[in-house]
C-alpha cells in the first residue's frame, strides 16, 4: 500500500482528493486514499501535485509518520455509475458519484509508466516530437471544447466588468436625482422650469430602472454560472492547448536506430536537440 503525503502542513490525501490533517488521520482512517502500487501513486503525484511538496510513502513510512499501529483497509477504485447499472449491480446511492482519477482509462504511455512504477523512459535519450497535429489535435471536437471553455471564461470576465459598470451608472443616476430634488427644494421654479424639471426627472428614473433591470438580469446569469471557476477554466484551456505539445520518450529504442537518426530528437545532458 502507498500513500500521498503532504509535508507542510502534514496531511495525507483522502478519497475525495481532500487533505486529511495529521491529527485527524487516526479517526478518519476509512477516508484515507490508498494506492495499490507505487507507480499509480507517483503518477497522481506527478500529474496533480508535482510542485506542492507531496511525496509517496509506503505503509511502513506512513505508520511512522502518523504513529499508528493499525493501517487503513485497502479499497479498489469506485466503479462508474453507468458500469454498475450495465453490469446489473443496481444504481449507486448517489448517481453523481465521481470516478477516481486512477480508475479512468489510461492512455498507452501512462499505462507503461504505471506498469513500470514511473521508472520507464528515464534511461533513454530518444524523444519523438509532436506530429500530425492537424489530424490529431485540430479536430472539431478539440476545437469545440476549447471554444466553449474560452467563451465561458470570457463571459465570466465580461459579467464582472459589466456588473461594475452598471453599479457605477446606477450610483451616478441616484446622485443626479438627489441633486435635482435639492434643486427644487432650494429654488423657486417657474412653470416652464417645473415642466423641464419633471421631464428630466422622469427620463432619469426611466434610465435608472433600465440599468437596474439590466443589473438584475446580469446577476441572475452570474448566479447560474457561479459554480464555474476562472482558474479551473484557464487550467482546462491550457490542458487542451498542450495537446499539440505531446512528445513520446522511447522506453527501449536507442539513438543508433536509423529512423531515430533521421526523425527523432535526442536528449543530451538534459537538453533536447535535433538528431
Amino acid at each position: 500500500m502507498y500513500f500521498l503525503w503532504r509535508n507542510k502542513p502534514h496531511a495525507v490525501l483522502g478519497l475525495n482528493d481532500e487533505w486529511i490533517p495529521k491529527g485527524e488521520i487516526q479517526a478518519r482512517l476509512d477516508e484515507v486514499r490508498i494506492f495499490g502500487d507505487a507507480g499509480e501513486a507517483r503518477y497522481v503525484q506527478r500529474i496533480k501535485y508535482s510542485k506542492s511538496g507531496v511525496s509517496v510513502l509506503n505503509q511502513k513510512s506512513f505508520k511512522e509518520k502518523v504513529r499508528i499501529k493499525k493501517l487503513p483497509v485497502y479499497r479498489s477504485a469506485p466503479v462508474p455509475a453507468e458500469k454498475q447499472a450495465k453490469d446489473g449491480e443496481g444504481q449507486p446511492s448517489d448517481v453523481n458519484d465521481t470516478v477516481s482519477e486512477t480508475s479512468r482509462h489510461l492512455i498507452y504511455g501512462e499505462y507503461l509508466e504505471k506498469l513500470c512504477e514511473s521508472d520507464c523512459g528515464q534511461n533513454t535519450r530518444v524523444i519523438f516530437p509532436p506530429s500530425n497535429l492537424e489530424f490529431t489535435t485540430e479536430t472539431p471536437v478539440v476545437n469545440g471544447a476549447r471554444s466553449i471553455l474560452t467563451n465561458l471564461l470570457k463571459c465570466i470576465t465580461d459579467l464582472e466588468n459589466k456588473e461594475y459598470q452598471l453599479r457605477e451608472e446606477i450610483k451616478r443616476l441616484d446622485l443626479l436625482n438627489s441633486d435635482r430634488l435639492h434643486q427644487v427644494e432650494m429654488f423657486e421654479l417657474t412653470d416652464e422650469e417645473c415642466i423641464t424639471f419633471v421631464r428630466a426627472l422622469h427620463e432619469s428614473q426611466l434610465e435608472r430602472r433600465r440599468r437596474k433591470n439590466e443589473l438584475l438580469a446580469l446577476l441572475a446569469e452570474k448566479d447560474a454560472l457561479k459554480r464555474l471557476n476562472k482558474d479551473e477554466l484557464k487550467k482546462a484551456i491550457k490542458e487542451i492547448e498542450s495537446l499539440g505539445q505531446q512528445e513520446y520518450r522511447c522506453r527501449v529504442l536507442s539513438d543508433s536506430d536509423s529512423i531515430v537518426e533521421g526523425h527523432a530528437k535526442v536528449s543530451r545532458k538534459g537538453v533536447d536537440s535535433s538528431a
